[in-house]
């Protein structure tokens, strides 16, 4: 039987890799089995690339993938097929209502990330936000005393922010208000943190289902013959704008509820239950 579908796009946090950072064997096996049959592959994640290396190594896919929520195209050998950073008087903007807010703000260019040491400290306090992403990511951030001295060499691809607690949501709508038309807002979990929001912050023309049409455009795949699989609200763009969105079985209501189909969850091997039923092995 003739597969439906060109190219699988798979999210990272919460649908491919578990709390330890680790891809089952299940998982690995499925993709390895699809890309061995012709399939183009990619990763599709609010990561920046140098944070997926890791899992790169784990499971090698085609690529180009998806990084940063979207902003950013592109693989380790041939560079970026395309990027929509932020504008540099929007991050300017931005570090100063986070400033105010004492709210601890990443920015992130296509090499590091960069986290702003609060005035007279030498290092972050133990519960900053910029050191639970180091734990999830397993890159440490470099520490800045002034965050727009960055903007004087590098260009800020996007911003985020590590939310925890009962605030969180109240301060993820103060900021979209403040920003609207400007900025947006791609909300990640991990299944390693499962108490906090991974707020990517990037320019609002930018979605994972914007940058999958490139994606798919630049690999002459048609939309139609693309599947997508997620679990995060920052996936329901992406799940919406693929021929066909496949959520996680433990994504919240929200998320499943606009999926074309579920699968089952992380801890079950929901993506390769997903190839399974959409590439049934020969």
């Amino acid at each position: 039987m003739t597969p439906a579908f060109d190219l699988v796009v798979v999210d990272l946090d919460g649908t491919l890799i578990d709390a330890s950072g680790r891809i089952s064997l299940g998982n690995r096996e499925a993709l390895g089995r699809v890309k061995g049959e012709g399939l183009r592959t990619a990763l599709c994640t609010g990561r920046p690339l140098f944070a997926c290396r890791a899992a790169l190594a784990q499971v090698p896919l085609t690529g180009p993938h998806i990084f940063c929520d979207g902003a950013w195209i592109g693989d380790e050998r041939n560079g970026a097929v395309a990027a929509w950073p932020l504008a540099g008087e929007v991050v300017r903007r931005l570090i100063d209502y986070c400033r105010y807010a004492g709210l601890g703000l990443e920015l992130y260019t296509t090499d590091a990330y960069y986290a702003e040491l609060p005035p007279g400290q030498s290092e972050l306090p133990a519960a900053a936000g910029p050191r639970i992403q180091a734990q999830r990511q397993g890159v440490d951030p470099v520490l800045v005393r002034d965050l727009e001295s960055v903007l004087e060499w590098e260009t800020a691809i996007k911003a985020n922010l590590v939310l925890v607690g009962p605030e969180k949501r109240a301060i993820r709508e103060g900021l979209a208000q403040a920003f609207a038309g400007c900025l947006r807002l791609g909300v990640a979990r991990s299944a390693e943190f499962p108490e906090a929001d991974f707020v990517n912050i990037t320019d609002a023309r930018v979605s994972k289902g914007a940058a999958l049409v490139t994606l798919a455009e630049h690999l002459d795949i048609p939309i139609a013959r693309t599947l997508a699989i997620g679990d995060g609200p920052n996936d329901i763009p992406l799940l919406q704008t693929a021929g066909l969105g496949v959520a996680m079985g433990d994504a919240p209501p929200e998320v499943r509820s606009l999926a074309g189909y579920v699968t089952k969850g992380l801890a079950e091997d929901g993506v390769a239950a997903a190839l399974a039923r959409f590439f049934p092995p020969p």
